[in-house]
């Protein structure tokens, strides 16, 4: 299995991995068009987990700066096929976006998860649950 950066040719690939990770999707017809630009993109990097010549998993890191706490970052999407789970591709995966975070001086990563499996993955790399409140505006 190979981690590699996110190529525009794997966007067909990553848009049905996200289909498997949420059915809320902005204009599902432009999918894969938004995940080819990312590639192109400047404060991001995705990935793609590869396994035998099929994008097995994918998730990515977007950043930012605020004034309080400097460069942070979101772990955004990340999923791994149905029938690849369960083989440590994810914990590959998160490991893999860590290093990134570690790389840029990024000093805080966030994420969201609906728990399940997921969330002793992210306990183990050292994430933190937090009690807040959550809003969102549409």
């Amino acid at each position: 299995m190979m981690i590699r950066n996110l190529e525009k040719k794997d966007a067909a690939a990553a848009a049905l991995l996200i289909v498997q990770l949420t059915k809320n999707i902005v204009e599902p017809e432009k999918l894969a068009g938004r995940i080819e630009a990312l590639v192109d993109a400047s404060n991001c990097q995705w990935l793609v987990a590869e396994l035998g010549g099929q994008v097995a998993g994918f998730g990515g890191l977007t950043w930012y700066a605020i004034p309080s706490k400097g460069l942070i970052a979101w772990v955004d999407e990340l999923i791994v096929d149905e029938k690849f789970r369960r083989q440590g591709i994810a914990k590959l995966l998160m490991q893999e976006l860590l290093a990134i975070a570690r790389q840029n001086n990024i000093r805080q990563v966030k994420l969201t998860s609906t728990g399940g499996p997921a969330s002793s993955l992210y306990e183990s790399l050292g994430f933190i649950k937090k009690d807040q409140e959550y809003f969102i505006k549409k």
